[in-house]
């Protein structure tokens, strides 16, 4: 019970108030999961997961594959039967390719084997993998790291001999899919999601259990920087994602070390911690982070007057008294920082300059840069221009866009993983002729307009971890700058460190 209690709080946005009708399109539109009609011959409920071209992410991402076993759990616990003889799981990967190993995460991986092996009431008795093709691979070295002895043991390999299958599960209970002789499938989720919806009651009593501060949310804690080192699951995202290995890691640093050192006209400090900062971004060459930090001291030059010694209570008052810059204190799916800024109606231009604005964007990513979980899966920005009128657009500069996208595209050590702009109304197109011509290729890509259709920024940034302010499922903002400003001071050791970084003077 408390292991369940500790998984649904570490899991919190994911699974907050889940109810079957979250997920009713995914269980109806799609054939992934299914529950056979019968028992097997030990009396075992039987569950088929389609995770090969039956499958699409695009549409149904692995964070909702989650969620509905989840919500099959639930209701399976009810049965007397299945709690005592237990369930059987049949992984269907017939079909596989790319599209589906690319929905998949080291993250995800953790999630669901966690669950299986530490949080979930049911007994799990066996594992079928049936169908893998070759590149199932791939998808077996993202979970392989997460399992533990005893599953390990209750795992079968059987690609398309159904022979093997026949050893554990008699054909008499499978269907002619699987070598059975029962009839062919001709039934899905969506034939049984009523059975699901009929217990809504109970997975509402569900979703009260847990630690009693799970049922405060988390948004409305103290907003703290996560500053510990890297758990398993985050180095293993990074050495896919990044190339980061021991070996390849004390490698960069020392090489990174010396390019540093070599260069006299630079002023950085060479310790592993702080070399990291840059090697992420970079992907551990050594020779790009050098790049990178010549960049910073060059943009910390051009724009010297802006940011010389800039130090928090330097702004400390558009922190505090001013509702424009805030950050989130959950994740998002994929682990990524959250920012949002608010650039219509909150925006008093009168009050806080344009210059104002990027003062406190600097300041926040100098913070940012200490957590190994931002360093590694990056952040998203959310432009929220509701309210934006002529004297917002009029308080807006091509200066002020070139420093801005120049930051962002050549002077920051942050992965920028995506920009989302709402709301835009239709006077937009003057501020994004200001900026369109700064933005390079790269950054464009990651640059998404949705105007006031949310549900196109959850095809981004799930509902699941965004406020109700924007479409989400968590409550509605209550804190901004004058909560989380108090984290700024308590890193002043730090932020002194970093200025004093770029050309020796």
């Amino acid at each position: 019970m408390r292991r369940i209690a500790d998984f649904k709080k570490n899991n919190y946005p994911l699974m907050h108030n889940l109810l079957p009708e979250d997920e009713k399109l995914s269980f109806i539109d799609h054939k992934i999961v299914n529950v056979l009609t019968n028992r097997d011959r030990k009396g075992r409920r039987i569950l088929i997961v389609s995770c090969g071209a039956v499958w699409d992410p695009k549409a149904v991402t692995a964070e909702k594959l989650f969620r509905m076993f989840y919500l099959v759990h639930l209701v399976a616990q009810l049965e007397p039967a299945t709690q005592i003889n237990g369930v059987v799981i049949v992984m269907d990967f017939e079909g596989l390719s790319l599209k589906q190993v690319r929905g998949l995460s080291p993250s995800f991986s953790k999630l669901l084997l966690t669950f299986l092996q530490e949080a979930v009431p049911l007994r799990m008795k066996e594992f079928h993998i049936l169908k893998q093709p070759y590149i199932f691979n791939m998808v077996w070295t993202l979970f392989k790291p997460f399992i533990g002895d005893k599953l390990k043991k209750r795992l079968y390999f059987h690609g398309n001999d159904m022979k093997k299958l026949h050893k554990h599960i008699d054909p008499a209970d499978l269907p002619k899919n699987y070598g059975g002789t029962r009839p062919a499938l001709d039934y899905g989720s969506r034939d049984w999601y009523p059975c699901i919806e009929k217990y809504t009651e109970h997975v509402q009593r569900w979703n009260n259990y847990g630690h009693a501060a799970e049922r405060r949310h988390r948004n409305m804690g103290k907003f703290e920087l996560d500053t510990a080192p890297p758990s398993a699951e985050l180095l293993e995202i990074a050495k896919q994602e990044l190339r980061e290995t021991p070996e390849l890691r004390a490698a960069a640093v020392e090489e990174l070390r010396k390019l540093v050192e070599a260069s006299t006209d630079l002023n950085y400090p060479t310790d592993e911690e702080f070399l990291i900062i840059f090697l992420r971004p970079t992907k551990f060459y050594a020779e790009s982070a050098l790049k990178l930090m010549r960049n910073i001291a060059e943009f910390n030059k051009s724009y010297k007057e802006t940011l010389y010694n800039l130090m928090p209570a330097d702004v400390q008052n558009v922190f505090i008294e001013h509702n424009i810059i805030n950050i989130l204190t959950n994740r998002d799916q994929k682990g990524r920082r959250i920012m949002v800024v608010n650039m219509g109606e909150t925006w008093d231009p009168k009050a806080v300059s344009e210059e104002h604005i990027f003062r406190v964007l600097y300041t926040i990513h100098k913070l940012a840069v200490l957590e190994p979980a931002t360093q590694i899966n990056g952040v998203v920005v959310i432009y929220d221009f509701k309210g934006m009128g002529m004297k917002h657009v009029k308080s807006m500069s091509p200066g002020g866009a070139k420093r801005l996208l120049t930051f962002i595209q050549e002077a920051s050590p942050l992965r920028v993983k995506g920009i989302h702009f709402i709301n835009q109304p239709m006077i937009f197109s003057m501020v994004w002729s200001l900026f369109k011509p700064f933005v390079k290729e790269k950054l464009n890509k990651r640059m998404f307009f949705h105007g006031d259709k949310l549900s196109k920024l959850h095809e981004h940034v799930h509902k699941e971890f965004l406020p109700s302010n924007y479409g989400g499922t968590l409550p509605a903002l209550d804190y901004g700058g004058k909560e989380w400003y108090p984290v700024a001071e308590q890193h002043l050791d730090f932020i002194q460190k970093w200025n004093s970084c770029g050309f020796k003077q």
